[in-house]
């Protein structure tokens, strides 16, 4: 079971309707789910967390609200991933509140492409051709991107994250014994 009310609820979840059907059917909650709402409980208890996390979220709703700032990060990403001959994840991801993994994968965009989110952004900021509220934005995110605040926090939680999404993949493969799981 996961641990929302409608499955874990004592009286009238699935797990209580299940067991009056059969009073051997114990309740163990879901190890995935689990290992998701401690990282939830962690990142919420420190407010520096809070921003980061937000400023990763701000950045991909602002890209991504406009074809024209999507492509501009496309490009900057391209010409970047070409000159490196880099891999894996390229443009920014959006945050999941229950999906760890979404937050994996942002972050290891975020730190793989920061050279090209950078880039992106210093481009909003001086082209006369947006509004200045755009630029204001862009300007905004550009220099929280920039602080060292950012970018250890960056490193800290995709390190982190990238921990806990290999352990929750691990989790919910469906031939995992309960005793590995545990462990």
């Amino acid at each position: 079971y996961d641990k929302a009310a409608n499955m874990s609820g004592k009286y009238s979840g699935v797990q209580a309707r299940v067991l009056q059907l059969n009073n051997k059917a114990v309740f163990v909650p879901c190890m995935g789910h689990s290992l998701n709402l401690a990282g939830v409980a962690a990142s919420e208890s420190c407010i520096d967390a809070v921003n980061f996390f937000g400023f990763v979220q701000e950045f991909y709703s602002f890209m991504s609200s406009s074809t024209y700032r999507w492509m501009l990060l496309e490009n900057a990403v391209k010409t970047e991933v070409d000159a490196v001959s880099s891999s894996g994840e390229k443009m920014p991801k959006k945050l999941s509140d229950t999906r760890w993994s979404a937050r994996a994968d942002a972050l290891q965009s975020l730190v793989l492409q920061y050279k090209s989110y950078r880039e992106a952004l210093q481009k909003l900021v001086y082209d006369e051709q947006q509004k200045a509220d755009t630029r204001a934005k862009a300007r905004g995110l550009l220099k929280t991107m920039l602080t060292l605040e950012n970018a250890f926090l960056a490193t800290f939680w995709k390190s982190l994250l990238s921990r806990v999404d290999k352990t929750s993949k691990l989790l919910q493969d469906p031939a995992l014994e309960f005793g590995t799981a545990v462990q």
